[in-house]
């Protein structure tokens, strides 16, 4: 008898008989992984095979009649996709004219903030805020207003009398027709003599 140890530290003993068993086991689980090799695998691989060709003739036969349904909206696709690869090249011919535009846009853009924040800031810190001139809608005045005050004005300054002006603000008589100018030398027509020829 043999006294064999493992690691654990048990003593088994080997004798003849387990040997034999052991490898009669070794012997026999051969045995069944090939007969199981042969009874299952390849009678399974076979049946996959036949499927795989009988699915892939009749979706090949179907796929052909989908491609060439599809075929003109391929091509069309492809087409377009040439288009855009030509463009992207064009526009990659300006890469650099692009890039120094973009980069450009933005230097301006913040350096334009900075200068807006900082008016705004120096203009209230030095309280240079100005009062507004401007008069119109702050005032109340309408365009129709002012252009009604601005004829006012002018008809006045032209010498018009009260009856002419009231005249005028009813809408009885043209201004224009009332204006009374003098007349200068330069308005004046210079008729030309004719020859005679006695």
């Amino acid at each position: 008898m043999d006294v064999v140890g493992d690691a654990s530290g048990n003593d088994s003993i080997t004798t003849p008989t387990t040997t034999l068993i052991s490898s009669t086991l070794n012997v026999l689980l051969l045995i069944l992984s090939s007969v199981s090799y042969y009874i299952l695998y390849v009678p399974l691989r076979f049946i996959a095979l036949i499927l795989y060709a009988v699915l892939s003739s009749i979706l090949k036969g179907v796929w052909s009649i989908v491609y060439f349904i599809l075929l003109p909206g391929i091509v069309i696709v492809e087409w377009l996709g040439r288009m855009a690869g030509w463009v992207g090249a064009f526009v990659a011919r300006f890469e650099t004219l692009y890039i120094y535009l973009g980069i450009a846009s933005l230097i301006g853009a913040a350096f334009g903030l900075l200068l807006y924040y900082l008016s705004t800031l120096l203009t209230s810190t030095l309280n240079l805020e100005g009062s507004s001139s401007l008069t119109g809608y702050e005032n109340g005045r309408t365009i129709k207003a002012y252009r009604e005050q601005r004829r006012r004005k002018k008809l006045q300054e032209s010498g018009l009398d009260r009856l002419k002006l009231h005249a005028i603000r009813t809408g009885r008589v043209d201004p224009e027709y009332l204006e009374t100018r003098e007349r200068g030398q330069m308005e004046e027509t210079i008729m030309e003599e004719e020859d005679s020829e006695f």
